[in-house]
């Protein structure tokens, strides 16, 4: 029996090599997605979001500069305190956008710090012309607004456009970043993934030609195994030949003697014309009868050699065929047994086999029979024999009446050299190749099962070998 463990460890290994490249290749994975993840949730804790609020910054320093405006043409309280409730929350929204920038800004705080210097001492001049306003002299607060705020705010409004710079900067930065991230991810990802495809292709390759390789070494082994159990059964064929020819070569050995008493003794007298005729008529039935007994010592040459024969040709032909060419091996054995045998040949389809190894099949069954039955001294020993045909292709039961196989051992009788023969030279693989036959080259089944008084051999046959090819 082919041994599988070194392909099953070679499987084993190269399944652990895949997997481990396979999970190397999610970690590189997971690892640079959580990368790029971290990148695009930087880009909006910092850079993105100084952006918007020094942006932000931008639109309230305008709104502010505008409501001062609206603060020195007012025309009356109302418009006044109007204007500077717009000033007041400009500048309280302007305060928080600075702390916003002063929590995320990644550059020098120095910058921001001198930003929002020029933005707390403008406060200062807007005070100025809120209180020239109130006096009533609008011309020194509209000269300041043009003049001195003016040139303030220009300054602050260049200050704040630095942050902005630095912001976009920044984020083109870690834009940049995560687009060479993610083609060095893409890059990374490809090349394992082609490393595991060229692996995985190679050990592919070299598993088929490893399991190719053990193939043949078990079509090779199958066939030593298929010789050795033919070989095993030499002595027994041997046997059988002795016992069908020990008739036939008495009877001519009693017919030689006869003929050759009858001329000795001068019981015919040849001169005459009516005992020559005699003599020749009592001759010529002899020789025939000797004619008789060597055809059928031919006969039995034929069928053993037929059976020997190494011939992996498949035949077309009903079932009987090799039934009957098997039971005139072991007829004359099972009848000097005192062996009965009944026959239901009910198949009728014709199918494709290898006659002589469904031949083997058959006579191992046979045999095992016959051993058991004389084994067991079984009185009224028989053995069924039925064919009938199935939708499929053909079914045969060999069943017998000698007690069955002790349920212990009847899952190992079809295992290779195993044998319940061994003090009689039992080799253990005549019901191990009759399976191996049935099963493997003919794609039947080949079943046992105990019954009441014995044991059923099952045979399952299709009608067309599909995948064997007997080499």
């Amino acid at each position: 029996m082919i041994n599988h463990k070194k392909s099953e460890r070679k499987i084993i290994f190269s399944f652990m090599v895949v997997s481990i490249l396979i999970v190397l290749l999610s970690i590189v994975s997971v690892y640079k997605i959580i990368e790029l993840s971290s990148i695009t949730q930087k880009f909006h804790k910092y850079p993105l979001t100084v952006l918007n609020a020094t942006q932000y910054i931008q639109t309230n320093i305008v709104s502010i500069h505008r409501y001062m405006k609206d603060v020195v043409l007012s025309v009356n309280e109302k418009e006044l305190q109007e204007a500077l409730a717009k000033v007041h929350l400009y500048e309280k929204k302007t305060y928080k956008d600075f702390q916003i920038v002063f929590e995320s800004y990644l550059g020098d705080k120095k910058q921001i710090q001198a930003s929002y210097e020029l933005f707390k001492s403008w406060k200062k001049i807007r005070t100025e012309i809120v209180e020239l306003v109130h006096q009533g002299r609008l011309r020194e607060a509209i000269a300041i607004t043009k003049t001195k705020e003016y040139h303030h705010v220009n300054k602050l409004n260049k200050s704040i456009e630095t942050l902005v710079k630095y912001a976009q900067k920044k984020g083109r930065s870690f834009v940049q970043t995560a687009e060479d991230t993610k083609n060095l991810s893409i890059s990374i990802i490809i090349a394992v993934a082609m490393v595991i495809l060229v692996l995985v292709t190679t050990i592919v390759v070299w598993l088929l030609k490893t399991l190719d390789k053990e193939e043949s070494q078990r079509k090779e082994q199958e066939q030593q195994l298929l010789s050795q159990s033919r070989l095993a059964q030499i002595g027994e064929m041997i046997s059988m030949i002795a016992h069908q020819w020990r008739q036939p070569l008495g009877a001519i050995a009693s017919t030689s003697i006869d003929l050759k008493m009858k001329i000795e003794l001068d019981l015919y007298d040849l001169e005459d014309a009516q005992q020559r005729k005699l003599f020749n008529r009592y001759v010529i039935k002899g020789l025939d009868q000797i004619d008789a007994f060597v055809l059928s010592l031919t006969t039995t040459i034929d069928d053993f050699r037929d059976f020997y024969k190494p011939n992996k040709l498949i035949s077309f032909s009903q079932l009987d065929t090799p039934i009957e060419k098997t039971l005139s091996i072991i007829g004359n054995s099972l009848k000097a047994n005192n062996i009965t045998l009944i026959q239901h040949n009910n198949a009728k389809k014709k199918i494709e086999c290898f006659c002589g190894e469904i031949m083997q099949v058959l006579l191992n069954i046979f045999k095992n029979a016959e051993d058991n039955f004389i084994a067991r001294k079984t009185q009224n020993a028989t053995i069924w024999i039925k064919s009938e045909d199935t939708e499929f292709g053909i079914n045969i039961e060999i069943c017998d009446n000698g007690g069955g196989i002790d349920k212990k051992i009847l899952s190992k009788i079809f295992d290779p050299y195993f044998s319940t023969k061994y003090k009689k030279n039992g080799t253990g693989l005549g019901l191990y190749m009759s399976r191996t036959i049935v099963q493997e080259h003919h794609g039947g089944r080949l079943r046992a099962q105990n019954t009441e008084n014995g044991v059923c051999f099952k045979i399952s046959l299709k009608e067309t070998i599909e995948e064997y090819n007997g080499e």
